[in-house]
């Protein structure tokens, strides 16, 4: 392979210099070198002429000459030979000065190993200021055919934000614009000489490209998307247009292209439609929704309203009204559970939902659940079981006992729901030190493997007839998905249909294990005889409900009506024991009323008990010890005055 010849003019005085810089060049770079040596200005001008140079080594101090007036000199001669200042010491202002005077680059002497590589950088940049002149003197040729500014044209390619591309007639690429660069990742040197097949992505066919070729050939602008691939591999959008560029005798001789990157925008795009197709779903899932929901209260009222009216007449056997109050009861909890799960949903859409951590007894969690469900599951008689795999009684862990006891009757709300015979299983496990499982396990209806994925989205209705998701409100699971991520957990569900589903939820937390026996648990009459109560209630069917809950537990109770009666008592009885404060009261309202008695008294118990649960995060900023919400369950509250009086 024949090597590349380069003349060498190298302005120096020193004998020892030279022989260096010669050697660093013929020892590092494989070309064949001519050099010629100067000292003084007037041969070096007659040198710049007659011997014509590729390149130019000059030290920037000699006798009665610089390195100043050596750029200078060239600039005047020929502005396209390269000239490195070579010296021995450069300050950086000086080096920065040569630089802007014309200088194509700097080398120490203490560091001539950088020589070469600034020799082939100024080769190469010579090497690209000659394609560009080369490219201004076609364009101004174009000019001239055509009467058009070409210059402020190319200025105006050269500094455009899309990629400009010029080819010949061939489709051989002459030109690209510094954003071509960009875009692509090939430089311009890589891409002149090739065509732009470099760029070829693989995803449209031949059709499109004979599309393409056969509309600009025709003399005509073609526009459109293409999908195209850059020197990484990356596959990108452009938005392009191709025109031809005729002579006076309309002979095309070059094409044009402008091409525009608009992948973020393509991106852009593609999540706007899944995110119109997404509410377009979800629009069509609340109109069902609110369809459904219609009914779904409608009926549990019915029966409250229609029952209970039947009770008012009077002459009913004392059975009969037992029936019929056990019905007004399961209807009330079927239409407060509706209740209960829009207004969750409500809250985590909302993203007004808040985690309390408290000390949770997990047995006593799922006893309580197998407890509440165990009519519900008689009446359709199917077994529902608890079993725990350890052997312990007490396992405590931090977390939100509410969305804790949610997640798990969710999961048995559904599986009641969806079996029809059979049993239902809840099963505890401990995994590790630090994860804890609960599992409820059930022999209904099963799903769908291609639908198990969507069990999880609001709104999703299922039908165990025809395995389809129409059956119910399409909440609980949402929501129990929802607290769930809320706890640090996880749900996963595994199902066949035909055969049943499992639902874990895998709870990462620390886990106390008490091996003490609990202590054994005697009924509720007068456990509370020693202590005294203050209520705060408004409202007085409510205050009624409390004082028939607590009657058999002999507690002495004091009802206030608002938060002002509230603090007055307090200062009045100091033997109170616990408060159970209702937030939201006339004159002085429960967290106004909170906020002041926790000025005087931090230590008592104060239980809050609201319809909204939205306040509560705020209430336990104020101080509130915990809280209950309505309707008040019986044995829920017996057993948080339990914990604080006992």
């Amino acid at each position: 392979m024949t090597q590349k010849h380069y003349k060498v003019l190298i302005l120096e005085d020193s004998p020892l210099d030279l022989e260096l810089i010669k050697n660093e060049l013929t020892t590092s770079l494989p070309y064949d070198f001519e050099f010629r040596n100067v000292v003084y200005e007037a041969e070096f001008s007659e040198a710049v002429t007659s011997f014509l140079p590729d390149i130019i080594l000059s030290d920037f101090r000699l006798p009665l000459f610089s390195g100043f007036k050596a750029i200078k000199i060239v600039q005047e001669i020929d502005s396209y030979i390269p000239i490195i200042i070579v010296t021995g010491a450069l300050p950086e202002e000086i080096a920065a000065e040569s630089i802007l005077n014309g200088a194509w680059d700097f080398v120490v002497k203490s560091r001539l190993n950088r020589l070469p590589i600034a020799f082939d950088n100024s080769l190469r940049m010579r090497n690209e200021k000659y394609k560009r002149r080369q490219v201004e003197i076609e364009l101004n040729y174009v000019r001239k055919k055509n009467g058009i500014e070409i210059k402020l044209l190319y200025d105006a390619i050269d500094h455009a934000p899309d990629a400009v591309v010029i080819t010949n007639i061939d489709g051989v690429i002459q030109y690209v614009n510094p954003s071509f660069e960009k875009i692509t990742g090939y430089s311009s040197e890589e891409a002149i000489g090739k065509k732009p097949s470099i760029l070829k992505s693989g995803i449209h066919d031949n059709s499109f490209y004979d599309e393409l070729w056969n509309t600009i050939l025709a003399g005509q602008e073609w526009r459109g998307d293409i999908m195209n691939k850059r020197k990484n591999g990356e596959i990108y959008r452009e938005t392009m247009s191709i025109a031809p560029i005729l002579d006076e005798k309309g002979r095309i001789f070059n094409f044009v292209a402008i091409k525009t990157d608009t992948t973020q925008q393509m991106l852009i795009e593609q999540e706007l439609l899944r995110a119109k197709e997404k509410a377009e779903e979800n629009d069509k899932l609340k109109s069902a929704f609110l369809a459904n929901i219609s009914h779904e209260i409608r009926t549990p009222l019915n029966s409250i309203m229609g029952f209970s009216e039947l009770l008012l007449g009077g002459n009913i056997e004392p059975e009969t009204i037992f029936a019929f109050a056990k019905i007004i009861h399961n209807s009330g909890k079927n239409l407060m559970s509706i209740i209960s799960n829009v207004i969750q949903l409500s809250e985590i859409q909302s993203e007004t939902v808040f985690v309390t951590q408290t000390p949770i007894n997990v047995v006593d969690i799922i006893i309580s659940i197998v407890r509440e469900y165990s009519e519900d599951f008689q009446n359709k008689n199917i077994e529902l079981a608890f079993k725990n795999t350890t052997p312990y009684k007490q396992i405590i862990i931090d977390t939100d006992a509410y969305k804790f006891q949610q997640i798990i009757s969710k999961f048995v709300s559904n599986s009641l729901k969806f079996t029809e015979k059979g049993k239902v299983d809840i099963i505890l496990e401990i995994k590790s030190e630090n994860e804890l499982e609960i599992t409820v396990k059930d022999t209904g209806a099963g799903i769908k493997p291609e639908l198990q994925h969507i069990i999880f989205e609001p709104f999703i209705r299922f039908d165990t007839f025809d395995n389809d998701f129409k059956k119910g409100m399409g909440l609980g699971l949402s929501i129990a998905n929802s607290y769930a991520k809320m706890l640090n957990g996880n749900i996963k569900i595994n199902s066949i249909p035909g055969e049943g589903s499992e639902f874990r939820f895998l709870l990462n937390t620390k886990i106390t294990i008490i091996t003490e026996q609990p202590v054994e648990d005697h009924g509720i009459e007068n456990i509370f005889s020693d202590f005294t109560i203050v209520i705060a209630e408004d409202d007085n069917n409510n205050l009624k409900l409390i004082e028939q809950i607590l009657e058999e537990t002999g507690v002495h109770l004091i009802c206030t009506r608002n938060g002002r009666e509230l603090l007055e008592m307090l200062k009045k009885v100091p033997s109170i024991s616990l408060i159970l404060l209702d937030l939201n009261m006339p004159v002085k309202d429960g967290l106004e009323a909170l906020k002041e008695i926790r000025t005087f008294n931090s230590e008592i118990p104060i239980i809050a008990q609201t319809a909204y649960t939205n306040e509560i995060e705020t209430a336990y900023e104020l101080g509130i010890t915990n809280y209950i919400t309505k309707p008040i369950d019986s044995a829920l509250l017996i057993q948080i005055l339990k914990r604080y009086l006992l």
